[in-house]
């Protein structure tokens, strides 16, 4: 009987990566290839992560989870007392300071086909699978209009002589993206000469050097972005992975678990007769545009589904959201018809 090819995971640690990669490893699974998780030391991640790695393991018996060993004390991650302010530059200290034990870990199994991780983490995807002599791919869990923009960034930034801030609402243009103002792009690369500018354009840059790309997109969906990304032109000065749609990958419901209120009501539409917006669980938009969003909404006079994150009122901290789900029968706005926290 032969032995089924392996694959190790290595999850980024935001909810928002980590769960569409755990379904990816579900869907390995079911694809008869043998899947190991690899997570950090438990003292480098937070409790949501580690109650949904559990989750998925108490729901798919033959994934394997490997938990590294704490790094050595003079590779340990910089503290938040002493750490650079932005938690991105955080977060790629840790990754390095990982990469050793994920390393020898690597070299311990008999053979491993592929190592994916993270689509931040190019120290795992790049430097580690090449030393060991393994392809090395990226799972990026945003989709595909945004890794156009990320490959395409640090040729950009070098070909200015200003700064992406000083820009402001200037126009910019990336090829399979549409077009927007210079103050859309990510704040990480928006001040030169910053540290975490250099940082992020660092790990932009080197996506390139992945065996390959997986995006939780599909074809429809984004084609336009896809086509540049095969055709090269996002990255014109060097040869593009390749990029492979896996999508799209979402959290399956439990078993037991309340049907949101607004599922009953979607289920009885018309097909592609509903606008869905959802920008993420990231974002921070204002009242208004929260506004602007809803008369438009209101003129197109289409029946929607709004899943949005809104800011708690004062004396609420700034980060705190609460998620709502707004619908409309009708296609007016007039407020929630119905409305649930989640």
């Amino acid at each position: 009987m032969s032995t089924a090819r392996r694959v190790v995971v290595v999850p980024g640690q935001s909810i928002s990566h980590i769960i569409p990669m755990l379904e990816f490893a579900a869907i390995c699974l079911d694809r008869g290839l043998a899947v190991t998780v690899v997570v950090p030391d438990p003292s480098l991640t937070a409790p949501a992560f580690r109650s949904t790695v559990c989750r998925y393991a108490s729901r798919l018996p033959s994934l394997s989870v490997h938990s590294l060993p704490p790094p050595p004390a003079q590779q340990q991650p910089l503290d938040a007392a002493s750490a650079p302010a932005h938690p991105f530059i955080r977060m790629q200290a840790a990754s390095r300071s990982q990469a050793p034990g994920l390393r020898d870990f690597l070299r311990s199994l008999p053979a491993v086909h592929a190592l994916v991780a993270d689509m931040l983490d190019v120290v795992c995807a790049v430097d580690v699978a090449a030393e060991v002599g393994i392809p090395g791919h990226l799972f990026f869990s945003t989709g595909a209009t945004t890794l156009s923009v990320f490959l395409g960034l640090p040729l950009f930034c070098s070909r200015s002589d200003r700064g992406l801030k000083d820009l402001g609402d200037a126009p910019v243009v990336f090829p399979g993206a549409p077009k927007m103002p210079a103050s859309h792009l990510p704040d990480a690369v928006l001040d030169r000469g910053t540290d975490l500018y250099a940082t992020s354009l660092d790990v932009f840059g080197r996506m390139a050097a992945a065996s390959g790309i997986l995006v939780n997109t599909f074809e429809a969906l984004e084609s336009s972005a896809l086509e540049a990304l095969r055709d090269g032109r996002c990255l014109p000065d060097r040869a593009t992975p390749p990029v492979y749609c896996i999508g799209p990958l979402f959290a399956e419901a439990e078993k037991g678990e309340e049907r949101h209120p607004c599922l009953p009501w979607l289920d009885a539409q018309p097909e592609r007769s509903v606008v869905f917006l959802c920008f993420g669980s990231r974002y921070t938009v204002s009242q208004e545009q929260i506004g602007e969003m809803a008369k438009g909404l209101e003129v197109s006079g289409h029946r929607f589904l709004w899943c949005y994150a809104r800011l708690l009122p004062s004396p609420q901290p700034p980060a705190s959201r609460t998620r709502r789900c707004l619908f409309s029968p009708t296609g007016s706005w007039s407020g929630p018809r119905t409305g649930a926290s989640w």
